[in-house]
């Protein structure tokens, strides 16, 4: 009976401080070295606790593995994050902040205890979770030198689960600079695809030549904002409340819209060079996708999202064919117009490429580079009608050629 009582009074005694060797193993991220007010820290390595909803008011135990937040949110259903930061002194009562990017499933935030922040609707299986998908900054005061951070994440969305980036920590004027320039260039994008749609609805209307290309031109330019609306910050919901099921059709139909004026409008500058039935096939598949997108849940059109990618790379590859083949056939304004189609590429790729390879795209590139497109589309559009010998490239003329009707 003595030997079972010593046993348990050992026991007894030593409990506490193996609790305390385990959490001793959690992983510290010193940035006491680091000008928070200058700079931002990429929060990267977190302590992940599978399948488990870790109270955020108590002492961290049970298993748990070290592992870089972007690999891990991609593969899991639901679980915990959790990582404890060292700051320096002379920020404790200071205004700091986190920038959560786009998680595409949803989540809770705390910071020692306290919910600063969440998204969607956080649950144990697919049915009683919510995804969202905005990326936001959440502001919060340290008492302490130590910050514990409390993370709980649901994916149950494998196509579009994942994270776009790592979670940021820094000052908060940091990211009210930041949050500032990227609403500022948004919305500078924003302004200038409105304009190019009216502008090209305009001339639709008072011009007597080559009208379908404005038209095609303004629902090209309008569907791209739709596009830019619905997607990277989707600045649609700061104005209304929409379904995350809804914001996801939207985006992936808005997609399909842009590749399908694109072709048309691509199509009506160079009649002779693109062929009908290259045309009609491209929009036929276009129109199927849009229809899944209609019909099948979120989860299963997002996940098929690469086949798209694949079926887009396929048609711009085509359509850089079709330029380059009208200017070596000397093709009015298809200098100019090369140049375009060739930069759009690149700003596309980047865009395709970001998404692929799973990291986050710098808007303010992005943005920039598409205004910049915008302006050299519409730039070569002019050039391209101004220079364009519509009888000379027409292999078959007819009396319309001669003596276009004027009817509107």
């Amino acid at each position: 009976m003595s030997k079972i009582f010593r046993l348990f009074l050992l026991f007894f005694l030593f409990a506490p401080l193996s609790i305390l060797a385990q959490s001793s193993n959690f992983f510290l991220f010193d940035v006491t070295n680091k000008s928070l007010t200058n700079e931002t820290i990429d929060l990267d390595r977190w302590n992940y606790f599978s399948e488990r909803t870790l109270p955020p008011d108590q002492r961290w135990a049970g298993q748990s593995e070290l592992v870089l937040l972007q690999e891990v949110v991609q593969k899991i259903t639901y679980g915990t994050f959790a990582l404890r930061i060292k700051i320096d002194s002379s920020l404790r009562n200071s205004v700091l902040a986190i920038e959560v990017p786009s998680v595409f499933s949803s989540y809770r935030l705390f910071e020692n205890g306290r919910n600063i922040g969440s998204k969607g609707k956080i649950g144990n299986t697919k049915e009683s979770s919510i995804p969202s998908v905005e990326s936001t900054v959440y502001y919060f005061t340290p008492v302490a030198d130590t910050i514990e951070l409390i993370l709980h994440v649901n994916n149950f969305y494998k196509g579009p689960g994942g994270i776009k980036g790592n979670l940021r920590l820094g000052a908060s004027t940091l990211f009210e600079q930041k949050l500032h320039e990227a609403k500022m260039f948004d919305y500078a994008l924003f302004i200038a695809l409105f304009l190019m749609g009216i502008s090209a609805l305009c001339f639709y209307y008072v011009r007597f030549e080559h009208r379908n290309v404005f038209l095609f031109l303004s629902c090209f330019s309008l569907s791209w904002l739709l596009r830019c609306l619905f997607g990277y910050h989707y600045r649609i919901l700061e104005w209304m409340d929409i379904s995350w099921e809804w914001v996801m059709r939207i985006e992936y139909v808005s997609m399909m819209l842009t590749t399908f004026f694109a072709i048309c409008f691509l199509a009506s500058l160079f009649p002779e060079d693109f062929k009908k039935k290259v045309k009609y096939i491209a929009l036929s598949v276009l129109a199927l996708f849009v229809l899944s997108i209609l019909v099948l849940p979120p989860s299963e059109f997002i996940s098929a999202i690469v086949i798209y990618l694949g079926f887009s790379t396929i048609i711009l590859m085509y359509v850089l064919t079709v330029i380059a083949k009208a200017f070596a056939e000397s093709r009015g304004g298809s200098t100019m117009m090369l140049v375009t189609m060739f930069f759009g590429s690149v700003a596309f790729g980047y865009a395709i490429v970001c998404y692929l390879a799973f990291f986050e795209i710098n808007m303010v590139i992005f943005n920039c580079s598409f205004i910049l497109l915008g302006i050299m589309l519409s730039f070569s559009v002019s050039i391209r009608l101004s220079r364009m010998d519509y009888l000379a490239e027409k292999s078959v003329l007819t009396l319309e050629h001669f003596f276009p009707g004027d009817k509107k």
